[in-house]
């Protein structure tokens, strides 16, 4: 008996430093599996990145395009309006914002100016509506009812009477 207590003893510091092993290997392998996932989701992360990179860019340069194309658009509604002013559009996205057009313009030679700072109340309402009706025409065209309601009610009569004909002038792109 005195022989096998230490045997037996021996029998169970080694069952016991087994069972560490196995749980060890049970915890080595989660983490490299957890590891491995980990790869893979980090691999997705900056394909997803990658993705969303070249979507927004798409986006930007597609709002880009329409803004710079109906911008000559608006400028020439503009035009019709006020004839011999020089009135010039550039509608743009500001980068320095997010999600926002910004509009600069030309007066009396003086370029890249906040149009809000400088026009009249009225070269703003007729801007304005220049610029809706150079978007309907765009996205909607004929399909759309274009329905204006005191939107140029600081326009004086000769500027009015130049709307009312720009008006009926656009009327068959409505």
């Amino acid at each position: 008996k005195l022989c096998l207590a230490p045997i037996k003893l021996r029998a169970e510091l080694e069952t016991h430093t087994l069972s560490q092993l196995g749980m060890i290997k049970r915890a080595l392998a989660v983490v490299e599996s957890n590891t491995k996932k980990a790869q893979e989701l980090e691999c997705q992360h900056k394909l997803g990145e990658a993705i969303l990179k070249i979507l927004a860019d798409q986006r930007k340069d597609y709002v880009e395009q329409v803004l710079a194309s109906i911008s000559k658009e608006v400028g020439d509604l503009c035009d019709k309006i006020h004839p011999g002013e020089g009135i010039k559009i550039k509608l743009f996205l500001d980068p320095g914002k997010r999600a926002s057009a910004g509009i600069s313009g030309e007066f009396e030679g003086v370029k890249n100016i906040p149009p809000q700072a400088y026009y009249s109340e009225s070269h703003l309402d007729t801007l304005g509506v220049c610029v809706f009706l150079a978007l309907t025409k765009r996205f909607q065209g004929k399909e759309a009812i274009v329905v204006l309601d005191d939107v140029v009610t600081s326009v004086d009569a000769p500027h009015m009477d130049r709307f009312m004909n720009l008006l009926l002038d656009e009327a068959d792109n409505f």
